[in-house]
C-alpha cells in the first residue's frame, strides 16, 4: 500500500512505516547557445595556449621530455618556437572573442578552420610518418583533442549563428 509521495517499507520486525519516495530527476537541459560557443571558446584557449606556451618558452624540454624527441631531430623541432607564438597570440584574441561574442562570426569561423586543419595536419603527418621523431601517445593524443575540439567548434558555431551574426 502506498500513500501520495510515499513508499511503504516493511521493518523486520513487521512494523510499516511510510518513507519518501525518490523525486523524479528532472531532465539536464542542454547548454543554450551562447553557453555551448563560451564552452568552445574556453577549450579552444586552453589548448592554443597550452600548446603554444611550452612552444614558445620551453621547445627543448617540451619536444624531449614529453614528446620523447631526441638528437637531430631536437635541433630541428626547436625551431616551432615562432608556431608556440603563434598559438599563443590566437590564445589570447580568443579572449576578446569571449568578452564580446556577438558579431564575431569570422574570427570565430577562423579558430573552426585553424582547428579543423590542424587535426587534418597532424593526422596526416602521423600516417605519413612524418612525427616519427615523437612518442606516439604524444601524436595521437594531439590528434584526439584537436580533432575533438574541432569538433565541437563546428557544434558551437553553428549553434550560435545568430549569436555571431554582423548587425
Amino acid at each position: 500500500m502506498t500513500d501520495e509521495g510515499f513508499e511503504r517499507i516493511t521493518a523486520p520486525d513487521g512494523v510499516e512505516t511510510p518513507s519518501p519516495a525518490p523525486a523524479p530527476k528532472e531532465p539536464r537541459q542542454p547548454l543554450s547557445a551562447a553557453a555551448t560557443l563560451r564552452l568552445a571558446i574556453v577549450l579552444y584557449i586552453a589548448v592554443t595556449i597550452g600548446y603554444g606556451l611550452p612552444m614558445l618558452v620551453w621547445p627543448n624540454l617540451l619536444w624531449d621530455t614529453i614528446a620523447g624527441a631526441s638528437g637531430d631531430e631536437l635541433a630541428g623541432l626547436v625551431s616551432v618556437r615562432w608556431a608556440g607564438g603563434v598559438l599563443v597570440g590566437l590564445g589570447i584574441a580568443a579572449f576578446l572573442v569571449l568578452a564580446k561574442p556577438k558579431g564575431q562570426r569570422s574570427f570565430v569561423s577562423g579558430m573552426t578552420f585553424h582547428t579543423s586543419l590542424a587535426a587534418a595536419a597532424i593526422l596526416v603527418s602521423s600516417i605519413n610518418g612524418e612525427l616519427d621523431v615523437v612518442d606516439a601517445w604524444f601524436r595521437w593524443a594531439s590528434f584526439i583533442v584537436v580533432a575533438v575540439l574541432a569538433v565541437y567548434l563546428w557544434l558551437a558555431r553553428w549553434r550560435a549563428r545568430d549569436l555571431l551574426k554582423v548587425d
